[in-house]
């Protein structure tokens, strides 16, 4: 094997046609600007700077830490995430400033999105079909846009909009839970379907009613009790009632009778009075229809009143049958 040295400060190219091998401590230093196609290297040391790993043709990679400071895209394939085996987070996301979506998940075609926002404490969001961008929530769907948030303390709500894909949104509350008191409010109505609804304390309060309920069945271990009381009513519009209650109970057709079967569908035979036969407006009240308008239903409690007033007016008569 011939050896040859090049003198110090030589100028000029070098071609090798075989191995160059560097041994006894040897090194190659200086800066290359071209080393051609190496088949196989083996760096355990240094930096690369300012070039591109796998642009024509990728394989494999390992790292201990992999920081990109633009953005890091993965085409095809899985990401796989081990959780370590210290107190560190399988995936910690940060963004660069606050207001930035952290997670923002697209599918391959069309529109749609998930996206999640931790914009401080107290005020995270995880939206369906949205994204908040520099410009505010913005929304990627035709139709709705869905989202959970936590905001003001310990409040946790749900919230939607509806706008054109691109266009702004803005956020309606549907309801929201107090994770403090427990309260649920909800801005519209909630359909069970045929399950039930299972309580054991009070539904509404007195400042706060239930204005109108439908049932098929009413159980109650004690009786249904009036708000009836003096100091309850106005006291300018008390009057003694005038009206013919006899006569009232008199016409009323009383019947036995089946319900149309969407109201009642044990299909069972049940006493009653027809309310278009009751003439007292005041034992009288407007049942809604499902499908739009109303027809009279007869007021249990104004039925009492009249047959009450109709018991007085019977007492009066024998009374005065007994003393003439």
């Amino acid at each position: 094997m011939k050896v040859y040295r090049l003198r110090r400060n030589f100028q000029g190219a070098v071609t090798i046609a075989g191995a160059l091998t560097a041994s006894g401590g040897g090194a190659l230093t200086g800066t290359w600007t071209d080393l051609g196609s190496i088949t196989t290297v083996d760096i355990n040391g240094g930096t690369i700077d300012g070039a591109t790993v796998g642009a024509t043709s990728a394989s494999t990679g390992k790292f201990t830490t992999l920081e990109a400071t633009t953005s890091a895209a993965f085409s095809g394939g899985s990401v796989t995430i081990t959780e370590p085996t210290t107190t560190q987070y399988p995936l910690l996301i940060t963004p660069a400033a606050a207001g930035i979506a952290a997670l923002y998940i697209t599918p391959a075609t069309g529109n749609g999105a998930l996206s999640a926002l931790v914009y401080a404490a107290d005020n995270t969001h995880l939206s369906f079909d949205a994204h908040y961008s520099s410009s505010g929530w913005v929304s990627d769907d035709a139709g709705s846009s869905f989202g959970m948030s936590k905001q003001g303390g310990d409040i946790l709500k749900f919230v939607y909009d509806t706008a054109a894909v691109g266009a702004g949104v803005t956020w309606n509350t549907a309801g929201q839970i107090d994770l403090l008191t427990g309260a649920l409010t909800w801005n519209a109505a909630v359909a069970l379907g045929a399950n039930n609804l299972t309580l054991t304390g009070t539904i509404a309060a007195t400042g706060a009613r239930v204005t109108q309920s439908y049932h098929t069945n009413i159980t109650s271990t004690n009786a249904v009790t009036v708000d009836s009381a003096r100091e309850t009513k106005v006291a300018e519009t008390l009057e003694a009632y005038s009206g013919d209650a006899l006569s009232t109970i008199r016409d009323m057709e009383v019947v036995r009778f089946q319900h149309q079967h969407d109201l009642d569908p044990s299909d069972r035979f049940k006493l009653g009075v027809i309310a278009e036969t009751v003439n007292e407006p005041l034992a009288l009240g407007d049942i809604d229809k499902a499908d739009g308008g109303s027809y009279k239903g007869v007021n249990l409690y104004g039925l009492t009143v009249v047959n009450t007033a109709a018991l007085q007016a019977l007492l009066r008569r024998v009374e005065a049958l007994e003393a003439a």
